[in-house]
């Protein structure tokens, strides 16, 4: 520190203060003349020295003096003979007083007769100036200035001897430290080693040197991945509860039950159709059946009639739930690649070859932990480290601390998923068991075996219903049949489907019957226009679907009609799970089938 320096600066300073006015604070340029001291401030205060009653009582200043006592927790001044307490007027016959007396002095009443007055002489502002350059510059109240130079320094070094416990200074003297524990703290040597969101570290260290074990916790993944093998399964269950087998295969022979949710067997399909078709009189002017893969044709007279029946081939759903369990698989066996085993377990016991593939050893760890450790310049108290398959301890000064680093072992969590997969996979085996297959697929031809248990094939079912609707050369009379005897004495079909179709977002026809138009008129909404006379008045019946959505706020997606005419009908698709407001409309595709009696 240059002390000759800071000694030119507070003489100039006390000569400032001793011949001229001073200004402290806000508008340090502006002062009244009759102030010796002035202080200015919108934020901040005058704080007097702060002392204890017994501090204050040693103190025997010059009167007027005044304190802050922390005891009292008041403003103390002293008359020449005793300090008095302001607040409570400790001392005093009267009211304690300051009186601005006009002329630069001001008067402190003591409220016993007694005053104490201080003078000031009304000066102009001097100031000192660093010029921060090693000058200063002094004003004084005439204007005048002075730049003061300084050329000399008095530095000064701290150094040691080299003996230990000694420590000196230039110019001054010598100290003896106590180097064996600096702070006279003997507690702060204490240590302790913590685990904290994979990370090792140990307190009071002073490296700060910390071991990172996060990239070994794999709870995270392992969870992530148990959730998409649960979310798989439960798809896979929901699939499998859908198709036919053993539980929702109806026993019923003769199709009585009516049921809508178990799946008649051969036996039942082919003791209804008999039934049904026993009861034709025969016609002769069907001249072709035929079947495409995907629909059932029939011509008659010059007319041709199909039936859809491709949702009987299950053979897709089979494929894509065989790819699921494929895919379910290959996913587990690549989240078990990733983990520690055998193949990717690293055989290097120092953990020199810093791969960042393999996985290190227990012994690796400890063997380069025990090197780091040993390498940290002591307190001089560790003596053991040590890791039981559990918990990581060390030892030191007696004290053994530890923590567990179990929960970075994941083969319990391994052995379960793979337990879980395991057993998706047996029940995806035993739900694909009781599907059609070349097990149970019957080999008879004509659907005369009358199995109750066994698939037909599609040349069973072509063959028969070809046998059986051969036959057919007659209109039944019943007042609610459907078809009716055409102009060449054949059958024909009036179908009550009178018109379908699949609309696009933007309100485009993606698919439709001849003469069907589609515009959207806002979002959410659209209108259908029929050809005219594809119904018969304003009272069709409108069947209307969509597709799902997913994601938040898309739970209830629905869809309903309004404005039905003869040959119009509008749509208006949106989510409903909006409390008491209005649907919240949205641009989507849809489907409709248009029924007419």
């Amino acid at each position: 520190m240059d002390f000759k320096k800071l000694g030119w600066i507070l003489l100039f300073i006390g000569v400032n203060f001793a011949t001229a006015q001073v200004k402290i604070g806000e508008n340090p340029n502006t002062i009244n003349g009759a102030s010796i001291v002035e202080l200015e401030s919108t934020d901040k205060a005058l704080v007097l020295t702060r002392v204890s009653t017994s501090q204050m009582q040693s103190i025997v200043p010059l009167h007027g003096a005044m304190v802050y006592n922390t005891d009292t927790q008041c403003i103390h001044y002293f008359n020449g003979a005793q300090w008095n307490n302001l607040c409570n007027g400790s001392g005093s016959t009267g009211n304690v007083s300051f009186i601005d007396n006009g002329n630069g002095t001001f008067t402190l009443n003591d409220g016993n007769g007694g005053t104490i007055t201080f003078n000031g002489a009304a000066e102009t502002t001097s100031t000192l100036v660093d010029n921060f350059d090693g000058t200063y510059t002094y004003t004084n109240e005439t204007g005048g200035q002075t730049v003061i130079s300084f050329t000399t320094t008095d530095s000064q070094n701290i150094s040691t001897d080299g003996t230990a416990g000694n420590i000196s200074i230039d110019n001054g003297n010598s100290i003896t430290l106590n180097v064996d524990d600096g702070d006279a703290d003997d507690q702060n040597e204490i240590q302790d080693l913590q685990f904290n969101s994979g990370i090792i570290s140990l307190s009071n260290d002073p490296d700060a040197t910390t071991i990172n074990l996060s990239s070994y916790d794999d709870s995270a993944a392992i969870a992530a991945l148990q959730a998409d093998v649960d979310a798989n399964e439960t798809d896979a269950d929901n699939a499998i509860a859908l198709k036919e087998d053993a539980a929702n295969k109806s026993t019923d022979v003769n199709l009585a039950d009516a049921t809508n949710t178990l799946f008649p067997t051969e036996l039942a399909v082919k003791t209804y159709v008999d039934a049904q078709v026993g009861g034709i009189a025969p016609d002769d002017d069907v001249s072709a059946v035929d079947f495409d893969g995907t629909n059932l044709s029939v011509t008659e007279g010059g007319n041709t009639l199909s039936a859809d029946i491709s949702a009987l081939d299950d053979s897709a759903a089979i494929a894509a739930l065989q790819a699921d369990v494929d895919a379910n698989e290959t996913d587990a066996d690549n989240a078990i690649a990733l983990k520690e085993d055998a193949a990717n377990k690293s055989t290097d016991v120092n953990l020199a070859d810093a791969t960042n593939t393999l996985f290190p050893t227990e012994l690796a760890v400890k063997t380069y932990v025990d090197a780091q450790v040993g390498g940290i310049a002591p307190d001089d108290d560790v003596s053991a480290v040590d890791f039981d398959g559990t918990n990581l301890s060390v030892t030191e000064g007696g004290n053994t601390l530890s923590a567990d680093i179990s929960a970075l072992d994941d083969s319990a969590a391994i052995a379960a998923l793979q337990a879980d997969v395991d057993a998706n996979e047996t029940d995806a085996d035993n739900a694909i068991a009781l599907k059609e297959d070349a097990a149970n697929k019957s080999t008879d031809g004509t659907l005369s075996g009358n199995s109750d248990v066994d698939f037909p094939t599609e040349q069973a079912v072509k063959t028969y219903v070809d046998t059986e609707v051969g036959a057919i050369n007659t209109v039944g009379a019943e007042t609610n049949n459907s078809i009716s005897a055409g102009a060449n004495g054949g059958a024909f079909y009036e179908s009550p489907i009178k018109a379908f179709g699949k609309i696009g977002s933007n309100g485009s026809v993606i698919r439709a019957t001849t003469g069907v138009t589609s515009t959207r008129l806002s979002t959410g909404r659209y209108r259908v226009t029929l050809p005219t006379g594809a119904v018969s008045d304003a009272n069709y019946i409108i069947q209307l679907t969509q597709p799902g959505r997913g994601g938040a706020g898309n739970d209830d997606p629905g869809i309903s009609y309004s404005n039905q005419t003869s040959t119009t009908f509008e749509v208006i698709v949106g989510d409903n799970d909006n409390g008491g407001t209005d649907r919240s409309r949205f641009n989507s595709e849809f489907m409709f089938t248009i029924l007419d009696l």
